[in-house]
Formats: structure tokens, C-alpha cells, sequence
């Protein structure tokens, strides 16, 4: 899952490949929310917040239930 490469990725600080992981995720997967998520927590993290704030809302239009309660550690 590219998006578990993502998630890790952030967990571990490299905040830019992060982004890019969840970038090609999203490429093959457009509205996965869980790559959406950590897409934004990326951006958030990048300094770049209106982005964040886009890929936050996408993901939870795309998310059924609440997408807060998903820990980045089960991404």
C-alpha cells in the first residue's frame, strides 16, 4: 500500500517524501482517504497549510465515519 510508505515516511520525519509518496498513491487512487490524510498531515508539517487544508477536506468527503479517529500508525 503506498500510502503505508507514506504514512511511514512521515512518522519517521522525511516529510517531503511523504508528500510524494502520497502524491503517486493518490495519482492511481484519487480519492483514497487515507492517502489524503497523510498527504495533509505532510503538507501541514511542509508549511504549506492551504493545501493541507484542500487535501484534508477531500479526505474527509471521501471518508465515511470519522476520519480522526484513524491513528497515522494504522495508515
Amino acid at each position: 500500500m503506498p500510502e503505508s510508505l507514506a504514512a511511514a515516511d512521515l512518522k519517521a520525519g522525511r516529510d517531503a517524501e511523504a508528500l510524494r509518496e502520497a502524491d503517486a498513491s493518490l495519482a492511481a487512487w484519487p480519492a483514497d482517504a487515507l492517502a489524503l490524510k497523510v498527504r495533509a498531515l505532510a503538507e501541514r508539517k511542509l508549511g504549506q497549510a492551504a493545501e493541507a487544508d484542500a487535501a484534508e477536506a477531500a479526505a474527509k468527503a471521501a471518508w465515511h465515519g470519522a476520519l480522526s479517529g484513524v491513528p497515522i500508525d494504522m495508515i
